[in-house]
């Protein structure tokens, strides 16, 4: 059921000046008599669509003054157009056929007179009587008035209710693809005014007699849970269709055309790492699934169901997510997988297999920690920390965290030489603390961790190599620029207000860096000019570390230009300049 209130066209006529064009008026006079006045209104209609049936229309004014005695107004439909230029000499005839008619006791001023004009609204919207509009009149000789079309407030108006024939439901979901779940929910777009709803299902679209009907279902909305009727459910393998339709107050719509779908359960998905107790607080997540699996998605949360870490989904079919932040005491590894079946999400039944395990961390520190870690700086206050420890032992890996996230599992076999743990993080954003734990694992059991700390400290311009270690600085700006662009639309209202701004993508940070190659310390401007100009001539694709200030990023570089400087006393600088992008 839908309600408009459309405001009138009102044009005043009066006789004791029969040509004069009053138009629009805030005040229109109604008489019978000495002289006559009427109102000569219309309602636009085009908004209601041509089948809608009219269940109610009241033309509504209201009284300019307070009027003695009884008044009757009378609306009779126009057999004639109007235009705002009618004078009382050429208004146009009028219909009695369903004129409406309302009396008032002495109305005051702002008292509602309520026609009800439901019958000619009808006649109008259905095109049966052209839509003149109607005059309004009345029987009484004394002079009484009503707000016009040029009121401040009260305007004439028109209130019509009405419904439409309900439509045949569209947008059934599911179409085509598969469903994992033998008995899915089935939805479709119904009108507002839907009051109830009905499914048939057959494999052959049996219209007649079909192998399931939920009969007239209470609904204000296009969605039926097959699990709650007595539908007995798709068996693997199989194919069904069906159809839907839907109930207003008006009746039931046309049954939609029959759409199909199919039924795939999912095969068997299990996690296989962690266990349900844990060494690690950040583990390695492995699965398997026992059909073909297309693309995955790994997760951790911790105990109050936060996500802790993500893989996001990854084309492939080992599933297989190395964590790196620790969940802390407990938490639980979801993996979710696709399969190569075409499957179509339903409510309750996602495109997707999802598999969850909840796990205590309980390190059993069974294997011998190590016996001392330090964190040193290299020479020259170079941009990374070296990691030095023992350990009686050759363990199978050493784990490496940072601030309680892992950095690094290393093979114990490369990790110690001579009976000497040595690891280097290139990662370490210089001039803040840092704290280091380093565990050792033997047969997938970790041992106690060991900390060591540091806070190390850098300037200059460094890029680093973690592949090599080789390493250039630039000198005497460390100021540099550095942007996020982003696309974006930009909408200016056209009254002036703010203006909105719908930002489409945003671009990896990227900039500029420039600076002079010197000897500084035990840094010689030759050693790294060399560096940057074996660098120039690698493949541009390649990623280096930069690091500024308490800056660390993986990056790559283009458009590096070396300059020479103007003569200072009698030393010529070489100055470089390049551009970066930022590589996640």
């Amino acid at each position: 059921m839908t309600t408009v209130t459309i405001p009138l066209t009102a044009v005043s006529v009066q006789s004791p000046k029969a040509t004069t064009r009053y138009g629009a008026v805030a005040v229109a006079p109604l008489s019978a008599s000495g002289p006559a006045a009427q109102l000569l209104v219309r309602a636009a209609l085009n908004g209601i669509p041509s089948n809608a049936v009219v269940s109610s229309a009241l033309l509504q004014l209201w009284q300019h003054k307070g009027g003695t005695g009884s008044v009757a107004l009378t609306a009779q439909a126009n057999t004639a157009a109007f235009s705002t230029r009618m004078t009382y000499s050429t208004k146009p005839a009028t219909s009695a056929t369903n004129q409406a008619t309302q009396t008032l006791t002495a109305p005051a001023a702002g008292a509602q007179w309520s026609l009800d004009v439901t019958a000619m609204a009808q006649s109008w919207v259905s095109g049966t009587l052209a839509n003149n509009g109607v005059t309004i009149s009345t029987t009484s000789t004394t002079a009484g008035s009503v707000k016009g079309q040029a009121a401040a407030s009260l305007k004439p108006q028109l209130v019509v209710t009405y419904n439409v024939p309900a439509e045949p439901p569209t947008g059934l979901h599911p179409t085509g693809g598969a469903v994992s779940v033998a008995k899915p929910t089935l939805t479709f777009q119904a009108p507002s005014d839907t009051l109830s709803v009905q499914v048939q299902v057959d494999p052959a679209a049996n219209a007649t007699t079909p192998a399931f009907d939920s009969g007239e279902l209470a609904a204000s909305a296009g969605l039926v849970s097959l699990a709650t009727t007595a539908y007995a459910g798709l068996a693997d393998g199989a194919s069904t269709q069906w159809r839907a339709r839907v109930k207003n107050a008006l009746g039931w719509s046309a049954w939609s055309g029959w759409v199909s779908f199919s039924r795939a359960a999912w095969k068997a998905l299990t996690i296989v790492s962690p266990a349900a107790t844990s060494e690690d607080p950040s583990p390695v997540i492995q699965a398997t699934y026992a059909g073909t699996t297309t693309s995955w998605l790994a997760l951790t949360r911790d105990a109050s169901g936060k996500t802790v870490e993500t893989s996001n989904w990854t084309p492939g079919a080992t599933i297989s997510f190395g964590t790196t932040k620790s969940v802390g005491s407990s938490g639980t590894a979801v993996v979710r997988v696709r399969d190569d079946v075409t499957r179509v999400a339903t409510p309750g039944d996602p495109d997707y297999l999802e598999a969850s395990l909840a796990f205590t961390v309980a390190p059993s520190g069974t294997p011998a920690a190590f016996t001392s870690i330090t964190a040193v700086q290299q020479q020259g206050a170079r941009p990374w920390v070296s990691l030095i420890g023992s350990r009686a032992q050759v363990p199978d890996e050493v784990a490496v965290y940072r601030n309680g996230v892992l950095i690094a599992r290393v093979s114990g076999a490369t990790a110690f030489v001579g009976g000497t743990f040595s690891f280097t993080d290139y990662t370490m954003p210089m001039n803040t603390e840092a704290t280091y734990s380093v565990r050792a694992v033997v047969n997938g059991s970790f041992s106690n961790a060991v900390q060591a700390y540091i806070t190390p400290r850098c300037s200059g311009i460094w890029l680093v190599d973690p592949d090599t270690g080789l390493d250039a600085v630039l000198w005497g700006d460390d100021d540099q620029d550095q942007q996020q662009p982003e696309l974006a639309v930009e909408h200016v209202p056209a009254n002036g207000g703010a203006v909105v701004r719908r930002r489409l993508s945003r671009f990896p940070r990227q900039g500029s860096i420039s600076g002079l190659l010197a000897d500084v310390d035990e840094e010689l401007a030759a050693d790294s000019e060399a560096v940057l100009r074996a660098w120039v001539e690698q493949d541009a694709g390649h990623v280096y570390r930069l690091v500024l200030g308490n800056q660390n990023d993986p990056v790559i570089l283009g458009n590096v230009v070396f300059s020479e400087t103007a003569l200072n006393g009698d030393e010529r600088f070489l100055n470089v300049s390049a551009d970066w992008w930022w590589q996640g």
